[in-house]
């Protein structure tokens, strides 16, 4: 299980109550452009827990930055 999955898993909320929100996590690197990048992932209503862990965890992976 990733960091992110932990987060979301250990956080103890109905993912649904984040409809609309959006989940930032920002990557501090000396190595990055301007020293940090920025993911951000909007959570749907239909959104699970475990798809929100997988739609950041995308949003990481698929970040050219990164």
């Amino acid at each position: 299980m990733s960091k992110n999955q932990k987060f979301i898993h250990k956080s103890g909320h109905n993912a649904s109550k984040f409809n609309k929100s959006v989940l930032n996590i920002v990557v501090n690197d000396a190595g990055l452009s301007g020293g940090s990048a920025t993911v951000s992932y909007t959570v749907l209503s239909s959104d699970t827990k475990t798809s929100i862990a997988s739609n950041l965890t995308s949003a990481i992976n698929n970040n050219a930055s990164l």
